[in-house]
């Protein structure tokens, strides 16, 4: 429920969005489930952990449109890639792939309500080779085709 009012929020304006978020913020002070987003073993438990994340992050958000290999992201931060996967899913509670896979998904719905292009494009622009793929995993996350996405937040 909330995801779709967060939805609603970023295509909205004005005093419709002051009204969508006082709405959020009384779903979530009324719910009594939550789902834990950061603890303290996110980041580094220490100086070095911190920056290697850092360092991480930083190289996906700036190439997540591009293919990303596991090699270069773990020489980056001086790993081989077995301690690599084991550092980050350690560190972050979720593999690689599943972290890219959600950085793509949501640039592509961004995209989606803020730009005209087609869906293929969109999805090459995402990082995604696949378009059957993209499909799959965006109906996967957001419970619609990206079409559907498209026309429920354009109108």
């Amino acid at each position: 429920m909330i995801t779709s009012r967060m939805h609603l929020l970023l295509a909205s304006t004005g005093m419709e969005r002051l009204l969508i978020l006082l709405d959020i913020l009384n779903i979530i002070a009324d719910t009594d489930e939550y789902k834990l987003l950061s603890d303290t073993g996110i980041l580094g438990h220490n100086a070095i952990d911190t920056e290697r994340l850092s360092l991480i992050f930083d190289h996906i958000l700036h190439n997540f449109h591009q293919e990303i290999r596991l090699k270069k992201l773990s020489s980056i931060v001086h790993m081989t890639p077995t301690s690599f996967c084991r550092f980050f899913k350690c560190r972050t509670k979720r593999s690689l792939s599943s972290y890219l896979l959600d950085v793509r998904l949501d640039y592509a719905a961004k995209l989606l309500i803020h730009n005209n292009e087609t869906v293929v494009k969109i999805a090459y622009e995402s990082g995604f080779n696949n378009i059957s793929n993209f499909n799959k995993q965006f109906r996967v996350k957001f419970n619609l085709s990206p079409r559907e996405y498209r026309k429920l937040h354009l109108g």
